[in-house]
C-alpha cells in the first residue's frame, strides 16, 4: 500500500483556511511530488478544549485542486453529519467518541457517495474500531489530545498502530498528530500509511522541502 502524507489545515477562520490552501498550491506550482490529499480540521469546542473552524456553510467557498478530507472533532456528530455534506469534499472522518449510532452515520455519508474514515484518540481502544471494519475506507489514530494543533506525539499509538496492522493488515491506517521528520519513519514502520502533518509542513519557511523532507524520511 502506498504511503500518503497529507498536509493538515488547523486554523480559527475560514479566511485562514482558503490561505493555507492558496499557500500549499503555490508551493508546489511545477513540482512533480505535490500531497494529492489535504485535511481541514473542525473543532467546534464540544469533543475538544479549543474552537478551530466550523461552518459548514463555509465549504461552498472551496477553491482548490487538493482532494479535501475533514477531521471532525464535533459530539453529537450523529446529527450533524449532513451539514458537512459537500460537494467540495470527498472524505469525511468522524470520531468514535462522538457517536451513538457509527453504523447509521457512516450509512449516511457512504450513501453520498463520500469516503469515510472513523477515529479514536489517544487512550482508546482499537478493537472499537472492528464492528465497522467492513464499511469504511480508513481507520485514524489520532496521536495527541484533539483540538490545537503542535502537541508532541503520544508514543504509545505506536504500539496501537502496530498491533491493529497485524490483526487487520488490509485496513488502511492514519495517524495524525504530533508527526515529524524525526518520528515519521516510526509512524510508518509501526503501519501507517496514511499520515497526516500540520506543523510540521506548515510550521516550515519552505512548505515544498519540508514536504520532500518528510517523504524522504519514510
Amino acid at each position: 500500500m502506498k504511503t500518503e502524507i497529507i498536509p493538515a489545515i488547523n486554523v480559527n477562520t475560514f479566511q485562514e483556511v482558503e490561505e493555507k490552501l492558496n499557500v500549499l498550491k503555490e508551493a508546489f506550482v511545477g513540482a512533480s511530488d505535490a500531497p494529492e490529499w489535504v485535511q481541514i480540521d473542525v473543532a467546534d469546542g464540544s469533543f475538544t478544549d479549543d474552537t478551530r473552524w466550523h461552518n459548514p456553510d463555509d465549504l461552498s467557498g472551496i477553491d482548490t485542486e487538493f482532494r479535501v478530507e475533514l477531521h471532525l472533532m464535533i459530539d453529537n456528530i450523529d446529527n450533524q453529519i449532513e451539514k458537512w455534506f459537500s460537494p467540495f469534499v470527498h472524505r469525511i472522518i468522524f470520531h468514535l467518541e462522538t457517536s451513538d449510532q457509527p453504523s447509521e452515520t457512516i450509512r449516511k455519508i457512504k450513501e453520498k457517495g463520500f469516503q469515510v474514515g472513523i477515529a479514536i484518540k489517544p487512550g482508546g481502544r482499537w478493537e472499537e474500531f472492528v464492528p465497522y471494519l467492513e464499511d469504511v475506507d480508513l481507520v485514524q489514530f489520532l496521536a495527541v489530545t484533539p483540538g490545537k494543533s503542535g502537541d508532541k506525539m503520544q508514543e504509545q499509538i505506536l504500539d496501537d498502530i502496530s498491533d491493529f496492522s497485524v490483526q487487520y493488515p488490509l485496513i488502511p491506517i492514519q495517524i495524525d498528530g504530533g508527526i515529524t521528520k524525526e518520528n515519521i519513519e516510526e509512524a510508518n514502520a509501526a503501519g501507517a500509511g496514511l499520515i497526516v502533518a500540520g506543523s510540521a509542513i506548515f510550521g516550515a519557511k519552505n512548505i515544498a522541502r519540508a514536504y520532500s523532507n518528510l517523504v524522504d524520511s519514510i
